[in-house]
This record gives C-alpha cells, sequence and structure tokens, in this order.
C-alpha cells in the first residue's frame, strides 16, 4: 500500500499503515466453484488460464463450504451430475448463519437466500451477490470505515446489499444509497426495512447518474461520502463527489493501485488523509483490503 501511495499516487504517507488480521486459514464463505464436466475435474481455474484445477479440499474455505466441495464432486461421480443437462460449468456457494446456498439451484443443492449478522444488524444475500468473503472481519471493516462519523447526511456509493448503507443509518439522520445492480439493490432493499432503517433513501441506478442529479438539484452538503467501488477504482464518479464537497470522504478499496490514483485526485480537490488501515480480508492471497478516511481541508 505504502509502495502504491509513493509510486502511483505520489503520495508520501508519514505514519503507519495499521494491518487488521484475522484467521489464516478457514476464512472463505463464499466461492465460485468450477466444473470441467469432460474431463470431470472439479475445483478452480490453473492460475491464467481457464483449464480446471482439480482441487479435493481448499484450506482456506470455511469448514461447511470445504464439505459442499466435497459434496459437489461426489454427485458429480454419478452417472448424470447435478446440472449436466443445463451445461452449468460453475457453482457459486456461500455459508452465512442460516447454511450454505448453491446458485444455480441444482438436484441435490439447496439454494436461496442467506442471513449473516454484523455489527447487530442482519443483511440478507445470496451466493450470486457480493458479499465480502471474509465474515471474521466484517465488523473491522465496519468500524474503520464509520470511525466515530456521524451527521445530518451520509452517502454510501456501490452499496451492494447494503452492509455499510444499514450502518450509516444508525449514525445519520439522512442516508442516500446506490446499487446498479438489480439483484443486490433488491437485497439491500429488503435489508434497509428489516433493520427498521426508514430514513434511507435507497436508488437502483449507475453512481454516476445519481451524483449528477444530487449536483444538479444542489443537495446540502454532505457530511460524509462512503464508497467501496470495484477494483477498477471510481475515475468517472470522482469529479460528481469533489462538486458536492462532503466535509470526508472515506474510500473503501481492494486494489492499492487504483486507491492511490483516485487519492491523489481528491487531495489535489482539498482532501487531506487522516487515516490508512490495511484489513487482511484475503489471507494466503497478495490482496488487501485498505480503508482510507479523508477530510476537506477549509480553503
Amino acid at each position: 500500500m505504502r509502495d502504491a501511495l509513493e509510486r502511483i499516487g505520489h503520495i508520501d504517507w508519514p505514519h503507519e499503515i495499521p494491518v487488521l488480521h484475522a484467521a489464516e486459514f478457514g476464512y472463505r464463505a463464499r466461492a465460485q466453484v468450477k466444473i470441467d464436466r469432460k474431463t470431470r475435474r472439479i475445483g478452480f481455474h490453473r492460475a491464467s488460464s481457464n483449464a480446471v484445477c482439480d482441487v479435493e479440499s481448499c484450506p482456506i474455505l470455511t469448514p461447511e463450504l470445504d464439505e459442499a466441495l466435497r459434496s459437489i464432486r461426489d454427485a458429480l461421480s454419478r452417472e448424470n451430475p447435478p446440472g449436466a443437462s443445463a451445461g452449468v460449468s460453475q457453482i457459486e456457494i456461500s455459508a452465512g448463519e442460516s447454511g450454505v446456498s448453491f446458485e444455480p439451484r441444482v438436484e441435490d443443492f439447496s439454494g436461496g437466500a442467506l442471513r449473516r449478522t454484523v455489527h447487530e444488524a442482519v443483511y440478507s444475500f445470496s451466493p450470486s451477490t457480493f458479499f465480502q468473503a471474509n465474515p471474521g472481519l466484517l465488523d473491522d471493516l465496519i468500524d474503520e470505515a464509520l470511525g466515530e462519523d456521524t451527521g445530518e447526511l451520509g452517502i454510501d456509493l456501490y452499496a451492494g446489499v447494503g452492509l455499510f448503507t444499514v450502518q450509516l443509518a444508525r449514525r445519520f439522520r439522512r442516508v442516500i444509497g446506490v446499487e446498479s445492480d438489480p439483484i443486490a439493490a433488491k437485497f439491500a432493499l429488503e435489508n434497509i426495512t428489516a433493520n427498521d432503517r426508514a430514513n434511507v433513501e435507497f436508488h437502483v441506478s449507475r453512481v454516476e447518474s445519481l451524483l449528477e442529479k444530487l449536483v444538479e438539484t444542489k443537495i446540502s452538503q454532505p457530511d460524509l461520502i462512503l464508497l467501496d467501488p470495484p477494483r477498477t477504482g471510481a475515475a468517472d464518479p470522482l469529479p460528481h463527489i469533489i462538486a458536492l464537497k462532503p466535509k470526508r470522504v472515506t474510500y473503501v478499496s481492494c486494489d492499492p493501485a487504483t486507491l492511490a490514483r483516485d487519492l491523489r485526485r481528491l487531495i489535489d480537490s482539498g482532501y487531506e488523509p487522516s487515516r490508512i488501515t490495511a484489513i487482511d480480508l484475503f489471507p494466503q492471497t497478495y490482496h488487501v483490503e485498505v480503508v482510507a478516511a479523508l477530510v476537506r481541508e477549509l480553503r
């Protein structure tokens, strides 16, 4: 992270970047199981290839997902494996407090929504919707992303199933959330209702489109804009974020390179980083989640 800040963002961050850790193994609660029906291999893609690497057991999966991997393997050994007639080449599996769910739904395997409690809020989601894969660090992720922030208006961009939206609604008088994926947005609306958050205005829209409307309507200055964009970062919505002049910005990123690029833009526009924390959501890989909090300088 420090290398990306210096090399890509030209940012000299003189402070420590703390790293939060949890379980090193048995942590991953979602996976995409690849199936080669010709060779009957089941597992994951080989590095830099679409070939399926046969995997009997995966040590980073939670025990219940590792058992699900074995169950799929057992089913494939039959004459008519599940999903064969439909030509299924991938099965999404995910674990929650309610058990394990599979998508697409195929014979012998249950599907449907899952539930997980995070920071005393209950979330529903499905294997095919994005939900952070490491439940052991979700409380820490929320703590780092929200800090002590409170206020009148908080905006959650790339809201997914509402992980941060619901938590923001506990701290801010009014919250606006936006998510472009209709399935994830459906779960977000359910989660907002299930947690009795009547102060949330949720939009199924592209982030850029919503922000453009907020700028045009001259909405009151947000106290906080929180964004958790995909790996490609937030280059397109940044001009609209800057135009809204939020007092604080929290950027949650799974890619240090695009984060450093976007932080440079925010710094050049009058924001100063106040803390940067790395969260080891993906042990045994080089990936890392990073939370960067910024405050708007008075000029």
